[in-house]
């Protein structure tokens, strides 16, 4: 099941935009080329096994679980409308995957909020 972490940090990161992929939070992100088909598409190319031999390949659901600890305060808390300003692009130089992300800001011009 995709969270409202996984779709949001897919928004931030600019993967739906550059993938023609953008939509709300539910039922868009179980269409095809929705949020699942995308880790489904990325897990394809993620050997997991180098984690764990005895992850099966491919395996999306591990994938989808690395997105979620990256984000949630539970986990990394990098990515999350905790850290980030959800009005604006996010400036955490820091994360890992800063210089890779197109760091899109989930509501522009709205208030702050929790959901999308």
């Amino acid at each position: 099941m995709i969270d409202t972490l996984v779709h949001n940090w897919m928004h931030r990161t600019g993967i739906l935009q550059r993938l023609g992929a953008e939509h709300a939070y539910g039922a868009g992100c179980y269409r095809p080329g929705g949020c699942a088909s995308i880790i489904e598409q990325a897990a394809e190319r993620i050997d997991t096994r180098a984690f764990n031999p005895s992850f099966p390949q491919p395996f999306p659901r591990y994938v989808q679980i690395a997105i979620w600890r990256l984000c949630a305060q539970a986990g990394l808390g990098l990515c999350n409308g905790l850290t980030i300003d959800d009005r604006t692009c996010c400036a955490n130089v820091g994360c890992p995957l800063f210089r890779r992300c197109d760091r899109v800001p989930l509501r522009v011009g709205q208030s702050q909020g929790n959901a999308p």
